[in-house]
């Protein structure tokens, strides 16, 4: 009985160990976007921007070409590498929390992204840039900063 007992013991042990060793890239991301309900058609504003633009977002844009043609009928194709980068408030994370971890690879249709679009485009609806935009499905970092 008392060897019974003190396996038992063991056991209950053990699993308690194993619920709570989660992954901490798992324990992570639970607690950015699910415990924390992040919205992501908000807009990440700590509060309403004003007219002085105090409160506004800052993004930066980075286009990179890798390959560019004028057709015969003089419309510019291009091949281009897009790098966005803003900070979101509600994306901040202490790193000692989470054993070191600065930086994680979230898909892209879990964050709030601007609206980008591209004046005169040749393309509109499919195969369009914003269409393209909204369906990548390259991993994008977040670091602990919120960038």
């Amino acid at each position: 009985m008392w060897v019974t007992t003190r396996y038992f013991f063991l056991f209950f042990l053990f699993s308690i160990t194993l619920a709570t060793n989660d992954n901490v890239f798992t324990r992570l991301h639970s607690d950015l976007f699910e415990d924390a309900n992040y919205a992501k058609d908000a807009i990440p504003l700590i509060s309403p921007a004003v007219d002085d633009n105090e409160n506004a977002l800052n993004l930066a844009i980075g286009l990179s070409v890798i390959s560019i043609d004028v057709s015969s009928r003089g419309v510019l194709s291009a091949n281009t590498w897009l790098r966005t980068f803003w900070n979101d408030y509600r994306l901040k994370w202490n790193p000692a929390d989470y054993q070191g971890v600065k930086s994680i690879r979230v898909p892209p249709n879990q964050l709030w992204k601007p609206d980008l679009s591209i004046y005169n485009a040749a393309n509109v609806g499919c195969g369009s840039f914003e269409e393209r935009l909204s369906l990548s499905t390259t991993l994008t970092i977040v670091y602990s900063t919120g960038d």
